[in-house]
């Protein structure tokens, strides 16, 4: 497990839950990001901020974090997902099937507004900490004909 003092000017914040002590890391360095022993990660990024907030995925949920970092599930431009490492960086899990995210977009307008917001924004600045988050938002903006800003 890798503590706050390796990963000093990147460390936001930690939480106790029930899967063990959980480290909240805001925009690390490649190498740091390496460190983290998990296979996968979880993230909370900020498009207006431009911060990406990670975790072990092993540790805790979404909801979890949400209270310890200064972002909102309600604000604009923020994404949440979940990541596997795949070689030398983290992947943003696909999570909905193409027939899912049409059927977002057809039959829950309630949903849409979010997914439009998240697939119209260029996300390729995650990259700069070790997460692509864009190869698969790329696949849900060519079905929905959908181009970043």
């Amino acid at each position: 497990m890798i503590r706050a003092r390796d990963i000093s000017e990147a460390y936001e914040a930690s939480l106790q839950t029930p899967r063990g002590y959980c480290e909240i890391f805001v925009n690390p360095e490649r190498s740091e990001l390496q460190q983290i022993s998990s296979k996968y990660i979880r993230f909370i990024a900020d498009d207006v901020k431009k911060n990406i907030y990670v975790w072990d995925a092993n540790l805790a949920i979404h909801t979890d974090i949400i209270k310890k970092v200064p972002v909102s599930f309600r604000d604009d431009g923020v994404f949440y997902g979940q990541t596997k490492r795949e070689g030398a960086k983290y992947v943003f899990m696909q999570e909905l099937t193409p027939e899912d995210i049409k059927s977002v977009f057809l039959y829950q307008p309630q949903d849409s507004g979010y997914w439009k917001d998240v697939l119209g924004r260029d996300w390729t600045w995650t990259r700069n900490y070790n997460i692509d988050l864009d190869t698969t938002l790329n696949l849900y903006r060519n079905l929905l004909f959908i181009r970043p800003r």
